[in-house]
């Protein structure tokens, strides 16, 4: 089972995929990578994040590089980032 998730803006794809068999989940093992996501209403998305649950692992803040970003944790352990730039 796979997804592709395509770009709007310059035509890029990202695959995901499920890993390997005997593959050991982030919350398993540790932090393995994030992903960085750009939306439009950090706020916003924060607070809907918050209500359905997630784990917040860094309150919404503003960086010095002018991005208002929070993180969170899925239910398997990946780290995800979600900004939008100021």
């Amino acid at each position: 089972m796979h997804a592709e998730l395509e770009v709007s803006l310059g035509g890029g794809r990202i695959y995901l995929g499920q890993p390997p068999s005997g593959f050991r989940n982030p919350a398993e093992v540790g932090r393995t990578s994030s992903m960085y996501v750009l939306v439009d209403d950090v706020g916003a998305h924060c607070e809907r994040a918050k209500g359905a649950g997630a784990q917040i692992v860094e309150e919404l803040n503003d960086l010095p590089f002018g991005h208002r970003r929070y993180g969170c944790t899925d239910p398997q352990g990946h780290e995800w980032f979600f900004a939008q730039v100021l």
